[in-house]
């Protein structure tokens, strides 16, 4: 999915929970030029509606997941009480789930599921062919290398009240997904960082199609992992709270443990229960009705 679009999405899905009420989202997308300004007009309703209220903590107490429910979604949490190394919960493949590079989807003229990225069916020759092929895996050496958000430095510390839109890319290394573009979006609308990060490992894939990161890009940026994260702290608190779809990537390739977390995936979750998630695109359409085309 487009990256604006996605982000677009995360916070109409947010504004559908909150207010209820809001005109059809099938009218406020009749343009691309308003499905662009989507992201801006649920932050600002997000944030007269929890911040402006009389009851601060609606949002923390309906929707941020609980910490339980952040190991059993695989966030990053901490082993041990000194905080040195952190646990993330395992995945658990079963036989009898069938993994595909892209979604499929039932086409109304047959039965046949088919891929959405060239309508291919499940046996059909792969449209996309990669030069490499990588594993995400976390190395003892990675979890032992995350940190906590800082608490606040102060009570008038403004990072505290803060709710932002979070967006991370990763690309394909040597040692797996790494990261490489951090974005967030506060509650103006305005972008406040969007920066590209340069990987530790040499790149195999720059994940183009979905990313939207090049070569030039990666190489030309001035941020290495440890500058982008303090970067990334700049802005955020332990107590401020992040919003997105499916986090726990974002976090892991951050390194950071976060508690204060809105996630999409959570709010509107798989009716057949976990492991099963439902991607962004596949929420939106069935909660708005509204088709998302793949190329934004």
């Amino acid at each position: 999915m487009n990256l604006l679009v996605a982000r677009d999405v995360q916070l109409l899905l947010l504004m559908k929970i909150v207010v209820p009420q809001v005109p059809p989202i099938g009218e406020m997308l009749g343009s691309q030029e308003l499905m662009k300004r989507s992201f801006f007009i649920i932050l600002i309703i997000s944030y007269h509606f929890f911040w402006k209220s009389s009851t601060d903590s609606v949002l923390s107490e309906k929707y941020v997941m609980k910490r339980e429910k952040l190991y059993n979604n695989g966030f990053p949490v901490w082993k041990n009480a000194n905080k040195t190394i952190v646990d993330i919960a395992p995945s658990r493949f079963s036989y009898k789930m069938k993994t595909y590079a892209e979604e499929t989807v039932l086409f109304a003229d047959s039965w046949e599921m088919r891929f959405s990225c060239c309508s291919s069916g499940p046996n059909g020759k792969a449209c996309t062919v990669s030069e490499s092929h990588v594993t995400n895996t976390a190395f003892l050496s990675d979890l032992e290398r995350f940190v906590e958000t800082p608490a606040p430095l102060s009570p008038s510390d403004s990072r505290s009240c803060k709710v932002y839109a979070l967006d991370c890319e990763m690309v394909y290394t040597r040692r797996g997904l790494s990261l490489a573009r951090i974005i967030l979006v506060n509650c103006k609308g305005e972008t406040v960082l969007d920066i590209i990060v340069k990987p530790e490992s040499p790149v195999m894939d720059y994940n183009t199609r979905f990313s939207g990161l090049t070569k030039n890009l990666v190489d030309t940026t001035i941020y290495d992992f440890k500058q982008a994260r303090e970067r990334f702290l700049e802005f955020v608190n332990s107590e401020t709270i992040l919003i997105g779809h499916s986090l726990a990537s974002d976090l892991k390739a951050l390194r950071i443990v976060h508690h204060k977390i809105v996630d999409t995936s959570d709010v509107f979750p798989h009716e057949r229960g976990p492991p099963y998630k439902r991607s962004l695109k596949n929420i939106f359409s069935d909660i708005f009705q509204v088709k998302i085309q793949k190329n934004g």
